[in-house]
């Protein structure tokens, strides 16, 4: 047998072998990985896709919370999975924005990881302060961050979090003197706002609206180009002062193991797809300030690799040292 023909045998070998995974699969639960707490905006929206995701695939599609070290111990523990579509990682920014953050990994973001779809998009996070505070707009903020000899202190969901490059941000472009607490979650964040920990955060709308709403919270303002539909009177912080400032947000997409079989990760992303497009999923992930957006599997690929280099820029603007 000549070269050629061996490498057709093996080829054709290849993906009769895949057939059969694709036909079954799956045939047990899955489980996902969520390298956060059991709480807050990442948790609440794997949750509700995983019920829908599951509901088209016929099997429990079962979330697994590996919080600690700003989400790497549970992303290692998807790098380490089986490559078989049993496990899998929902996640957030945080995965594309660690290799700026940390000198080293455990995992490779590119080699160790098939991406296989981002679900959901965020319009824009909310600047919350204490009610307490003297503080009651984005400009009465930027005035106290403006003291020389007294930092403004802010927390944020971990170090690299989009909640702590949206803070650093609003200091760089508002000449503020500001200093980063970071916790491990957002709800750890939250709960410092609310007992006065630090002076103010920027946090995802679904987390806080209901202590907006109660009076636990201020909101001085949104980071996203337009007003969230939900707070119509709360104005963008662009609008309220610190000219041409906008933060989109975060996103959350799911990958599985490096070497999962492509017939299994089609099966998936057409799974997420329709999962989706279920009508309460939408209207869950709107009232919380973001916007479905299931891609096709070479554009996430992209999008993840152009992620990773936008977030990169913005680590180095700023300044925060690798550790």
């Amino acid at each position: 047998m000549n070269r050629v023909s061996v490498v057709a045998t093996a080829v054709v070998a290849a993906l009769f072998s895949s057939a059969p995974a694709a036909q079954t699969y799956p045939i047990r639960p899955i489980r996902l990985i969520v390298p956060f707490p059991a709480s807050g905006t990442t948790d609440a929206i794997a949750r509700a896709a995983a019920e829908q995701v599951g509901a088209q695939l016929g099997v429990q599609v079962v979330v697994d919370n590996r919080a600690g070290a700003n989400g790497i111990l549970g992303m290692e523990a998807a790098a380490k999975a089986n490559p078989d579509g049993y496990t899998l990682m929902h996640t957030s920014p945080s995965f594309v924005i660690n290799p700026s953050i940390y000198k080293k990994l455990p995992y490779d973001v590119v080699k160790d990881y098939e991406p296989i779809t981002k679900i959901v998009q965020g319009t824009g996070y909310l600047l919350l302060v204490n009610p307490s505070s003297p503080v009651r707009t984005v400009k009465d903020l930027v005035a106290l961050g403006r003291n020389k000899d007294q930092p403004v202190s802010y927390g944020s969901a971990g170090v690299g979090n989009t909640t702590h490059l949206a803070a650093a941000l609003l200091g760089l472009e508002a000449g503020m003197n500001v200093l980063h607490v970071p916790y491990k979650g957002l709800s750890p964040s939250v709960t410092a706002v609310l007992g006065n920990e630090v002076q103010f955060m920027f946090a995802p709308p679904p987390v806080v609206v209901g202590h907006i709403q109660s009076g636990k919270l201020r909101t001085l303002g949104f980071s996203g180009p337009s007003r969230l539909p939900t707070l119509p009177d709360v104005p963008t912080i662009a609008e309220a002062g610190v000219r041409d400032f906008v933060v989109i947000g975060g996103w959350f997409g799911w990958f599985a193991p490096a070497k999962t079989p492509d017939a299994i990760v089609n099966r998936l992303h057409g799974a997420i797809d329709k999962g989706m497009q279920v009508q309460k999923v939408k209207d869950f992930a709107r009232a919380g300030g973001f916007e479905p957006d299931v891609m096709s599997r070479t554009d996430f690929r992209r999008f993840v690799a152009a992620e990773t280099k936008k977030y990169e820029r913005m680590v180095k603007a700023a300044k925060i040292d690798p550790q």
